[in-house]
């Protein structure tokens, strides 16, 4: 176990994983799991920056490159977006 600084603009990703999060970085750097859940780290992070598109992620909007079919996708990864938070996405990204 160890503390580990993580820079926001690092961050991919946040995948949620009951009582645990796992945070996807960029540059093949490894992934950070921490105990935390979901609704602590969406209200810790900055809404110009990362936006919750599903019960179980939340994004850096900064790294997503297109929507496909619902899905988001970022760095190659296929995210799946509720339909719920489509609408809100799509706002987000076309300011």
């Amino acid at each position: 176990y160890a503390l580990v600084k993580i820079q926001k603009e690092d961050v991919i990703y946040i995948e949620g994983m009951k009582d645990y999060v796992k945070i996807y970085l960029d540059n093949d750097q490894k992934r950070v799991i921490t105990k935390a859940s979901m609704k602590s780290m969406d209200e810790k992070l900055e809404p110009d920056t990362f936006f919750r598109i599903h019960k179980s992620y939340i994004i850096n909007l900064n790294k997503i490159q297109s929507i496909r079919n619902a899905n988001g996708i970022l760095g190659g990864i296929e995210l799946p977006i509720s339909k719920a938070r489509l609408s809100e996405l799509i706002k987000k990204i076309n300011i």
